[in-house]
């Protein structure tokens, strides 16, 4: 199973960086979870995305599924690196987890917690 860190796999591939415009930011997480769907019809594997959000507050979680990925949306206090940590504590086999990321915190965590870790580059 795949683990992503939404914002941090899209980050460094948008024009702009970490402020690109509301309308480039929701067609690259339409890229990214399509692409991932091609990836589950073709090999199988399932995909979790999660995403920071800062509409909300108070810790409130949303999730979207799909055949094969799963899109959660997490609200501060709560970042996607305590989602992910979250995720991976929970699974019954971590190292069959591969998850991409480019947050220091996680990064920090992941070397003694089973999964694959893959970085993202930053800007």
């Amino acid at each position: 199973m795949l683990i992503l860190d939404g914002y941090n796999v899209l980050f460094p591939m948008l024009p702009g960086g970490k402020a690109p415009s509301p309308e480039a930011l929701e067609a690259a997480q339409t890229q990214l979870t399509d692409a991932l769907l091609r990836h589950h019809r073709a090999t199988g594997e399932e995909a979790t995305v999660v995403f920071d959000s800062h509409r909300f507050r108070g810790g409130a979680r949303f999730e979207r599924r799909e055949r094969g990925l799963r899109v959660r949306y997490v609200h501060p206090p709560d970042t996607a690196d305590d989602e992910i940590r979250r995720l991976v504590k929970a699974s019954t086999a971590p190292r069959t987890r591969i998850v991409l990321s480019s947050g220091a915190t996680l990064a920090s965590w992941l070397p003694n917690s089973g999964p694959a870790k893959i970085e993202s580059e930053t800007t």
